[in-house]
């Protein structure tokens, strides 16, 4: 049967063999209603399933269309929206004339459900011969008095209107027109006015501004009571009439934006989508932005959410800061979810749009959001953690950008610094210390409270960062004094022995015996009982626990092997001894002077138009306000006499340690300056006095060149800000400017670039043309697309000669480099000898892979029943089979396989084709070679930070460690063919801003065609992101230097499966790379998948 006359219906029969015809007319013609409903269910479920039964339509006619039983009506009506009623030769059989005078009488029902019904099944029908006679009956419902009924006649009318035309019902616009202007329901009127927006355009705004001149309220009273099913509608016509009639876009958009803060929550969705769509004004996208952060804020589901904040993504990108930072407040509501992806997204929208007005507000809230993660009810809560690293990334950009308002949120900042998650803690302490540097007015204050948290740190991590901040940037005496005692308080008692670090172990090396005290606990035993136990616990000489022994988190590091975090005391502590020193205090003094006129002289060298990069920093300006001019500091004998003693401690434990390298290890020779600068200070030796000098002078100029890395130790958060910032400056004061209004035409426009050298960047829109052509930079083949119309009339016949547009909407040279990559993934699957040539090429379309077979009758035969079997090993799910198809000699097919992909798992695609020659009844068959997926499909560049890549490092469980064996031999090149290969990215760095652009519209590209080629003008990208990559000053000097080298790299599949590279490499005398790359990721697919693509890409294979 035709799929055009059959109802989408299909009901799974248990019955092994389909009733004949004789059975179902006996049950039809039974007087029991029963009995006639089952016949007539078993008839319809035959005829879905493939059964004719064509002699049974006269039986129905008879015995079930009179029938006043309502579950054999409904099925009776279900037969005739599937029944056959035409014959082979398309003339309407002889039956359909009594069907159409039942029809009619269930149209004239006194029972109107009879009526509603009776019209839904005409609004199925597709022959209308079927439907002529019964048109006037149809129009009669329209002024029925029950809603049902009429709701059913209008949508029945633009049924028949929309596949017959206006000339099936000449009258039907004006009755429907009628009939809205005095309608109450609302359902029907909604139906009434969505057949005008599609029949009658013209009719439907003039309805609409009709009731505007009428309402005192210029139609919004008549909008807001007529229900959000017609103000759907309305929608609908107004995004119609918008891209059709630009003369009347303004008034219209002013009519959505007025309806917007009444409606319900569809109405003010699809409202914003239509002024995000139709307008890039200022009012508009603030209009938009405030019904998504409304919808943000009143739904309770985390999908609805997700889908608002993306639209808020478009608002954000087209409207500038300044029109989006009065909903800060308003986004940072939806704060209040316990979605973590939430919440990620609010902060990153949020942080987007924050401007000087609204950072004080903003910090308010995420300093209260801060100190809510902190309390006891919340450390239960899944996922807190993550949410306060959220939020502290958060902060640091807000007083990273905005360093005056970081004095609300510094000491709840600081009461972090001890917090348990080693993440949080390190990321706080990178944020005090970058804040101590650029904010002198709050570096006293930060210093102070950093020295009452000291004896509270936990991490070693943060040890050392606090360590050296107080080193460096403490400017006063007392603090002096009291961060030297409590230093000396957390390392006692002094001198480190070797049995302190190993506790009990270390007391039975040293051939004590540890006293042992027996304690009994309560346990649960195995049958759910409880019980006690006996056990054994080792004791210091004071009956003490050894494991609650009394020992700081500083001893305890140091004691457990910690050295770098023993050399970091050694050096802080005799660099604030050395400030104390009127020699040392001059050279720094000194120092500083040359430092703050070589600033001045760059300052001096800035034009107005300068480099976003060579941008002065904050620190640069308050040296030259001289703001932070060296301290001299003062330190009683006492205090100088505990840190030497300190310092020599630290030496001697280093060198007697077992677990380092003892007087060589680096750690020891650091302590070993230490003591020598403070034995140098005391007796005054010039040979120690130089070392001093380039000792203590260089560690606040070194972190000013750290902070100037911005890009390397940034996170994802300010990366957007970043770019914005970096291009507000989008052209000079003496570039010129071109007015959209005042464009010549084609012909001036092709005189005015004659001759002018083809520059080759990304493809220039309409106005960026002209202006490239004023400016005599213009490409020829660009020019030809300036005028749209001529170009889609080329494109419509087929034009030839010059430039003119491809099959693929592009010019002649994007389609031959598509052509070319489409072509390189082309695989033959058979041989060239075989009776069927059949070769594969897989596109790719986000999670769907569809299989595009050519198959070639490569014989002098004729072909039947071509058919190719696919079977898929790995995750991957086969969703459509080829259809057969028959050949003749030389013929071709093209058959398409649509197969689902699941995760980003190396796959393999099996099959066989079978076929048969005509006159014969054997069926011959070949075997296809295998199709591999190639995971690089699914896996795009992303970009994160060093934090959320050790925090991922340290979570994932999956790891694939492979080798290097590679033929390259320079370190540089390998890692560049290598993130080239896989589509992997350096951990920390911020891509350029275009390649950041490029991204965005490949993932906006909703065909196949603008995918493909957008991932071809981002090859220019790619190559410019890996350029960048070579100019990162810690690689290149690795590379260069080093015989050793690391690297963290990272990607992400379009499933959202992280995928963690560390690369390890060593420069072997030979010239020759070794080493490892070790993989982590949550899942074993992606790990496996990825590493395989590495071994082949690392010998420089794939190309």
């Amino acid at each position: 049967m035709e799929l055009e006359r059959n109802c989408m219906l299909y009901i799974y029969s248990s019955r092994g063999d389909a009733p004949s015809t004789a059975e179902l007319q006996k049950k039809i013609e039974s007087p029991n209603e029963a009995t006639k409903a089952e016949g007539m269910q078993d008839l319809i479920i035959g005829m879905t399933q493939g059964e004719a039964y064509t002699r049974l339509l006269m039986t129905v006619i008879r015995y079930a269309m009179p029938s006043k039983d309502k579950r054999v009506k409904k099925l009776t009506q279900l037969y005739l929206e599937i029944v056959g009623k035409c014959r082979p030769d398309g003339s309407l059989k002889e039956e359909m004339i009594l069907v159409c005078n039942a029809l009619r009488n269930d149209l004239m029902s006194p029972n109107e459900y009879v009526r509603g019904s009776t019209l839904r099944l005409l609004s199925k029908i597709r022959q209308f011969k079927v439907l002529e006679p019964l048109v006037e009956a149809i129009l009669q419902n329209l002024t029925h008095r029950h809603s049902y009924v009429r709701r059913n006649a209008v949508m029945c009318v633009y049924s028949i209107v929309k596949n017959f035309g206006l000339d099936a019902i000449p009258a039907a616009i004006d009755q429907i027109e009628q009939m809205l202007l005095s309608e109450g329901d609302l359902t029907t009127k909604r139906n009434a006015f969505l057949v005008l927006v599609h029949c009658a355009s013209k009719r439907a705004i003039q309805f609409i501004l009709q009731q505007r001149s009428e309402d005192g309220t210029g139609g919004l009273g008549f909008l807001l009571s007529s229900g959000d099913l017609f103000q759907l509608a309305l929608l609908e016509l107004l995004r119609k009439v918008c891209r059709q009639k630009q003369q009347q876009k303004a008034g219209l958009l002013r009519l959505i934006v007025s309806i917007l803060p009444n409606t319900l929550p569809s109405v003010a969705y699809e409202g914003a989508c239509s002024l995000l769509a139709l307008s890039r004004a200022p009012v508009s996208l603030k209009a938009a932005a405030g019904a998504f952060a409304s919808l943000l804020c009143g739904n309770s589901d985390n999908n609805v959410k997700l889908i608002v904040l993306d639209r808020l993504q478009e608002c954000v990108q087209r409207a500038s800061r300044r029109t989006m930072e009065e909903f800060v407040i308003d986004l940072l509501r939806g704060l209040q979810t316990p979605s973590l992806e939430v919440r990620r997204k609010i902060l990153d929208l949020v942080l987007q749009i924050v401007g000087k007005n609204s950072v004080e507000q903003l910090l308010n809230v995420l300093k209260r959001e801060l100190l809510r993660t902190a309390e006891p009810e919340q450390l239960t809560v899944p996922r807190t953690m993550e949410y306060r690293r959220l939020l502290i990334k958060a902060v640091h950009s807000c007083c990273t950008r905005f360093p005056e308002a970081a004095a609300s949120v510094v000491n709840v900042l600081i009461d972090f610094l001890g917090d348990p998650d080693v993440t949080t803690a390190t990321e706080v302490a990178v944020v005090v210390r970058e804040l101590v540097a650029t904010c002198v007015h709050l570096r006293s204050r930060i210093i102070s409270r950093v020295v009452d948290a000291f004896p509270d740190l936990a991490h070693a991590r943060v040890l050392r960062v606090s360590l050296w901040m107080l080193g460096e940037f403490c400017e006063d005496s007392e603090l002096l004094d009291s961060f030297l005692t409590a230093v000396y308080a957390a390392c006692s008692p002094l001198p480190f022995t070797s049995g302190d670090s190993g506790g009990a172990e270390g007391e039975q090396r040293s051939g004590c015996q540890p006293k042992l005290k027996m304690t009994t606990r309560t346990v649960v035993l195995e049958d759910g009982t409880y019980g006690t136990e006996d056990v054994y616990e080792s004791v210091n000489e004071k009956g003490d626990s050894s494991a609650k022994a009394g020992k700081t988190a500083l001893r305890k590091f140091i004691l457990g092997g910690d050295f770098l975090l023993a050399s970091t005391v050694a050096v802080t502590c005799a660099k604030l001894i050395l400030k104390t020193s009127d020699e040392v205090h001059a050279q720094l003094v000194e120092e500083f002077e040359r430092h703050r006129e070589a600033v001045q002289e760059k300052a001096g060298r800035r034009t107005l138009t300068g480099d976003a990069q060579a941008r002065e920093t904050l620190l640069e300006r308050q040296e030259l306000e001289g703001k932070v001019a060296p301290v001299k500091l003062r330190a009683s004998t006492e205090q100088k006499t505990r840190v030497l003693y300190l310092v020599a401690c630290l030496l001697k434990f280093l060198r007697l340690s077992s677990s380092g390298a003892g007087a060589h290890s680096d750690a020891a020779i650091r302590v070993c300056q230490s003591l020598r600068a403070l034995c140098g200070l005391m007796t005054g030796l010039e040979k120690e006095k130089a070392f001093v000098r380039h000792w203590v002078h260089h560690g606040r100029f070194a972190l000013e060149r750290v902070l100037a890395l911005g890009p390397v130790s940034d996170d994802p958060f300010t990366w957007n800000l970043k770019d914005a910032e970096d291009e507000k400056t989008v052209s000079a004061p003496d570039d010129l400017a071109f007015f959209r209004q005042l464009r010549p035409d084609r012909q001036s426009l092709m005189v005015a670039s004659e001759g002018v050298a083809a520059v080759g960047e990304d493809s220039l829109e309409e106005d960026e043309i002209y202006y490239s052509a004023c400016a005599g930079l213009a490409r020829g083949a660009e020019l030809e697309e300036v005028d749209e119309t001529e170009a889609d009339l080329q494109l419509t016949v087929g034009g030839a000669g010059g430039t003119s547009p491809s099959l693929f909407g592009g010019n002649a040279k994007d389609d031959a480099a598509l052509f070319q990559q489409r072509l390189a993934k082309v695989q033959p699957i058979t041989g060239q000898a075989d009776p069927l040539y059949v070769e594969a090429f897989l596109q790719v379309n986000q999670f769907d892979l569809l299989v595009e077979m050519l198959v070639v009758n490569r014989t002098q035969d004729s072909l039947q029943n071509v058919t190719v079997e696919l079977s898929t090993h790995g995750d991957l799910k086969l969703v459509e089979r080829p259809a057969p198809v028959s050949l003749a000699p030389g013929q071709q097919a093209v058959l398409h396989a649509p197969i689902k992909v699941r995760s980003t798992e190396a796959g393999i695609i099996l099959g066989y084709v079978t076929f048969s020659r005509r006159g014969s009844s054997d069926k011959e068959c070949l075997v296809l070679n295998e199709l591999h997926i190639d995971v690089l499909d699914y896996i795009e560049r992303r970009w994160t930070c060093e934090l959320a890549f050790r925090s991922m490092w340290a979570e994932f469980e999956w790891e694939n460690k492979i080798h290097v064996n590679t033929s390259f031999t320079d370190v540089s090149e390998f890692l560049e063919h290598l993130m080239k290969m896989t589509n992997l990215t350096v951990v920390g760095f911020r891509p350029p801003a275009s390649v950041m652009r490029r991204l965005k519209f490949s993932a906006a590209c909703a065909g196949l065609d603008e995918a493909e080629r957008a991932a071809g003008d981002g090859e220019e990208d790619e190559d410019r992101y890996l350029q960048s990559v070579r100019k990162i000053p810690t690689l290149r000097k690795l590379s260069e230097s080093s015989s050793f080298f690391a690297v963290n790299l990272y990607s992400r599949s379009i499933f959202g499966e992280d995928a963690l590279v560390n690369v390890s490499i060593e420069k072997l005398p030979g010239g020759k790379l070794a080493g490892s790359i070790r993989i982590r990721s949550r899942t074993q697919g992606i790990a496996l998948s990825l590493g395989d693509r590495i071994t082949v890409v690392q010998r420089g294979l794939t190309k």
